[in-house]
């Protein structure tokens, strides 16, 4: 915490007082002032005997005010003001970029497909193993090896049919 006094006026306020640059001070108020107080320049006193410890009678410009806050500013030394940067406005994308576009979204769209069907067919993957080792020790199956090799051809077959389409949209 600071304490500083103004030029104009003779009032003493306490504040956060930050150096930003060599010609940029921050300075947050526990109150509100005049900007023409505020402008006036000021300096920093030793909380306790309230000598001057430092001389800013130089910094009168308020370089930027804070929309949210009447009592933070950064004040600078030699006219300079704030100047917010002009927002990126980003280009509207041409017809080739969009079709671009749609075309790694259908990519992604047929990758996610296909993982998803592998998961599936290696979800089965045990029901196969357990199959063969019923049939080593000669035990009779748990499962219907039509339906599962039926289901288990079905995904492959649209695995392929994924993977094919994939192929046409590479080249």
């Amino acid at each position: 915490m600071s304490i500083v006094k103004f030029e104009k006026g003779g009032s003493v306020h306490k504040c956060k007082l930050k150096r930003c640059s060599n010609n940029i001070m921050e300075i947050i108020l526990n109150e509100n002032i005049d900007a023409p107080v505020l402008t006036s320049g000021f300096v920093t006193l030793n909380e306790n005997n309230f000598s001057v410890q430092g001389i800013y009678k130089d910094f009168s410009t308020i370089y930027q005010s804070y929309d949210d806050s009447d009592k933070h500013y950064k004040l600078s030394n030699d006219g300079s003001v704030y100047a917010a940067p002009e927002p990126v406005v980003e280009p509207e994308p041409t017809p080739e970029e969009l079709e671009i576009q749609k075309q790694q979204e259908k990519i992604y769209e047929i990758n996610v497909q296909i993982n998803s069907l592998k998961d599936q067919l290696t979800s089965t993957d045990y029901k196969i193993l357990k199959e063969y080792e019923y049939s080593l020790v000669n035990k009779e199956s748990e499962y219907n090896m039509d339906d599962l090799h039926n289901e288990r051809q079905t995904l492959r077959d649209q695995i392929n049919n994924l993977e094919e389409e994939l192929q046409n949209l590479l080249q």
